[in-house]
């Protein structure tokens, strides 16, 4: 989706959640995730049901899977998956009530306030003042 119809990525991960398999289950096969896909409107729905149901990105998908599972996360130092799903922020972990929007919000709300006071206010430079121009010295007229 991210590759062949991006404006729809979000819509087609809204509707993998809506209708997400049971636990230790099979899952969707190849055929149902491109119904899905299609279903959200796609750009190119012929390209994007071929590259679900022939399965082009599973080679990716291992390798990004062993890179989160070998970590470190990207930006962070020390990270690695330790169980899915795992939401980090600014290299912080939620460890909190998955179904609670109330305690994800003042998750990312106190992060994002811990961030911002970590980082120095800039300095202001002193701003520089013109030195006054020495006036001219009145010379005589000599319009006389």
């Amino acid at each position: 989706m991210a590759t062949h119809s991006p404006a729809q990525f979000y819509a087609y991960n809204h509707e993998l959640l809506v209708n997400q398999p049971d636990m230790d289950s099979d899952g969707l096969d190849n055929t149902e995730l491109a119904d899905l896909a299609v279903a959200v409107g796609v750009d190119s729905p012929k390209i994007v049901r071929t590259c679900i149901e022939d399965s082009h990105f599973v080679t990716w998908a291992r390798e990004a899977t062993q890179r989160a599972l070998e970590g470190p996360l990207p930006g962070t130092d020390d990270l690695v998956l330790a169980a899915a799903p795992m939401v980090v922020v600014n290299g912080q972990v939620y460890v909190g009530a998955p179904n609670s929007p109330a305690e994800f919000s003042q998750f990312v709300l106190t992060v994002a306030s811990d961030a911002y006071y970590a980082t120095p206010a800039p300095t202001e430079s002193p701003t520089p003042t013109s030195s006054p121009s020495p006036s001219p010295s009145a010379s005589p007229s000599s319009d006389d």
